[in-house]
């Protein structure tokens, strides 16, 4: 069990806490709603993917930090290389993309575990794991969370007292105050045009980008009518998560993930209100060809993180440790040819870095 094995964890994942998150805001969401399939809602992969990517990243780090003595291990380029499959920055070669070469791919693949688990994008390499969405077991109604954010000179006039520049606070008020109706109207023109076709709409839109940007952007004092939609606590989810064909050191990689993720067991947004902690198991099952076998059960949770079975999975788990004792087995960095031949030495991301 050295080579090529995949492994499929299924279980469910129970909402200790509201569960939200931060879909891209267009005409028909204004950042607070939940997707849906079907008219149920659910939490999408890339939430999942996203925090066990970011949780293997710091494992990585940590390592990292360990041989080298210091925390500051990765360049910018090999930062998000790691967090989200690179950035563009030289991948084109005399006007054709950079592609990878056999031996670059089993390179890249040997020596970067995270890579290989969770893929790039500059240039594109698939990874091996493939996550789920969470979907509740049954159909559940979204709860709505209002809140509001207050400006404290108006709560406690008093505190004005304590503050040096004065006018600047005045000022700021003021502003917040011409912004508050220049949103509103920009609101009611773009509802508008949602109705409109043509060139009507293209000017209706116009003029509301125009006037927002008369706002001048930042956040006010006081946000008077924020709210979002959430997938209420003790909702149950169905998970499945699949390993193709990892190695032991990228499956002990990804069970090192998870064991970091069980210190903080929060996915998608408004974590600052306690959203998102899940709590779950997974029965773990290795497949073969016409087969699957069962190999061991993984909890996690806020401080809990147990492994159950037979002695496969730990042994899976020091694979990894045992592979970032060897100098030189391993190399986080982003390769060199994809940054337009910058050398090797550049980055700081291997494990024998002095």
């Amino acid at each position: 069990m050295t080579n090529g094995t995949t492994y499929l964890y299924q279980g469910t994942l129970t909402a200790l806490s509201p569960i939200a998150v931060s879909p891209p805001t267009d005409d028909k969401n204004d950042g607070g709603q939940l997707p849906r399939m079907d008219e149920r809602v659910y939490i999408p992969a890339s939430s999942v993917r996203g925090k066990l990517r970011r949780m293997a990243r710091d494992e990585v780090r940590e390592v990292l930090s360990a041989a080298a003595g210091r925390p500051d291990v990765f360049t910018a380029s090999d930062y998000f290389y790691l967090t989200i499959g690179g950035i563009k920055e030289g991948e084109k070669d005399n006007g054709k993309e950079k592609v990878f070469r056999v031996a670059e791919y089993s390179d890249i693949r040997a020596r970067n575990p995270l890579i290989s688990l969770f893929g790039a994008s500059t240039p594109f390499l698939a990874g091996k794991v493939m996550i789920g969405m969470l979907m509740p077991e049954s159909a559940v109604a979204p709860v709505l969370i209002k809140y509001v954010r207050s400006n404290d000179f108006q709560r406690s006039p008093d505190d004005m007292r304590f503050i040096t520049d004065i006018d600047s606070v005045i000022q700021r008020m003021t502003r917040d105050s011409k912004n508050s109706l220049i949103k509103r109207e920009v609101k009611a023109i773009r509802s508008a045009a949602a109705k409109l076709h043509g060139d009507e709409k293209k000017t209706a839109l116009a003029k509301a980008d125009a006037l927002s940007k008369q706002t001048g952007g930042g956040v006010a004092l006081q946000q008077p009518n924020l709210k979002y939609e959430a997938i209420p606590e003790t909702t149950v989810f169905a998970h499945r998560i699949v390993l193709r064909g990892v190695t032991d050191i990228e499956h002990g990689l990804f069970l090192r993930t998870l064991r970091r993720f069980s210190e903080s067991p929060f996915i998608g947004a408004h974590l600052a209100h306690g959203a998102g902690e899940v709590e779950g198991s997974y029965e773990v099952y290795r497949i073969g060809r016409g087969t699957r076998d069962h190999v061991g059960r993984i909890q996690v949770g806020l401080g809990l993180f147990q492994v159950e079975g037979d002695a496969g999975l730990p042994a899976i788990e020091s694979a990894w440790e045992n592979a970032t004792k060897t100098p030189g087995n391993l190399n986080f960095s982003v390769p060199a040819w994809v940054l337009n031949g910058s050398a090797t030495t550049d980055s700081k991301s291997s494990v024998d870095e002095e």
